[in-house]
């Protein structure tokens, strides 16, 4: 609501909301008609459109087909609901530390490894507490961020990094360690990017917003029709014989690309560097998008997009009660 609100008359308009903060989850524009269930109070018809919360930090709850590391069992099992909120556990920023943290302890365990042992932590104590390597829930998620921003030979700011959240001096962190905990860090930051790119696909798939067959008189060499009003435009196109006004898996000789308008809020795609490029890079990979897919959908941050759409919402709703 907020980046729809924020966007000048006449731009492609807000179709899908996502976040990727402490949680995540994602709204899109649905036709009532494909709307099964009962909606109860009083409601607009007149656009024939609502958004619908996705809730998809649940999504595949189950495990039939999300990635399940042993080190996702274990952010699992110590959480505070498990078995619920899956997809969330693997994309957003309340578990991305602390499953960094569980990894670097069973490497700093593993004497085959040997990860942080030029490290004296012989006793793992601050005092009478454990060090926050020791400690459940007690790693930062911010610093993936500073792992993927680093690039210097000597990682010193990474280093500087893991003292401030793991509690290891930073002049007791190697170098070789460092380069270990970037890997890492990378490694769980593209997952969960990819994973959020993997749900925002599924939802441009859904919305079938993305691809419209072209009109009898189109041809490759011909303008395009506004791609502001490419939605509306083709529903009032008659639909090729035998198929649909839309199109779910695109043709080029019979489909162009829609822009799509995304607004996304969050700490984590906000400040973990090139996440939304791994997101990208994952809407690329899915059938019916595609390169030529993907260059049409539009993200735009939306700081603060929850409270300040809500306060647009409510306002609305004040001046047409």
């Amino acid at each position: 609501m907020s980046r729809a609100y924020s966007l000048p008359i006449g731009q492609t308009r807000t179709s899908i909301g996502t976040i990727f903060g402490t949680g995540t989850n994602g709204v899109y524009l649905e036709k009532l008609r494909n709307i099964s269930k009962s909606l109860d109070g009083s409601f607009d018809l007149s656009t024939g459109e609502m958004f619908v919360s996705i809730e998809w930090g649940s999504f595949d709850n189950g495990l039939s087909v999300l990635p399940n590391t042993t080190y996702d069992v274990e952010v699992n099992s110590t959480s505070i609901n498990p078995g619920n909120q899956m997809f969330e556990k693997r994309v957003s920023g309340m578990f991305l530390g602390e499953l960094l943290r569980i990894v670097l302890a069973e490497l700093h365990a593993d004497p085959a490894v040997r990860l942080f042992h030029s490290s004296d932590l012989s006793t793992g104590f601050e005092g009478a507490n454990p060090i926050p390597l020791f400690r459940p829930w007690a790693v930062d998620s911010s610093i993936l961020s500073t792992a993927e921003l680093d690039d210097s030979d000597d990682l010193t700011i990474l280093r500087q990094k893991l003292h401030q959240i793991t509690g290891i001096a930073s002049v007791l962190v190697s170098i070789d360690d460092a380069r270990v905990v970037k890997v890492l860090a990378h490694a769980i930051g593209r997952r969960a990017a990819r994973l959020g790119g993997m749900a925002l696909g599924a939802v441009i798939l859904k919305s079938e917003r993305l691809w419209s067959v072209k009109k009898s008189e189109e041809t490759p060499s011909s303008p395009n029709i506004n791609e502001n009003q490419c939605s509306n435009v083709t529903d009032a196109i008659p639909p090729l014989e035998g198929e649909a006004t839309r199109c779910p898996m695109p043709s080029l000789s019979k489909c162009r690309p829609c822009s799509i308008d995304v607004g996304v809020d969050g700490s984590v795609i906000e400040f973990y560097p090139r996440f939304d490029a791994y997101m990208r890079e994952a809407l690329r990979a899915i059938k019916g998008i595609g390169t030529e897919g993907e260059k049409k959908i539009q993200m735009g941050l939306t700081k603060d997009g929850s409270s300040v759409g809500a306060a647009i919402i409510a306002l609305v709703a004040a001046q047409q009660a």
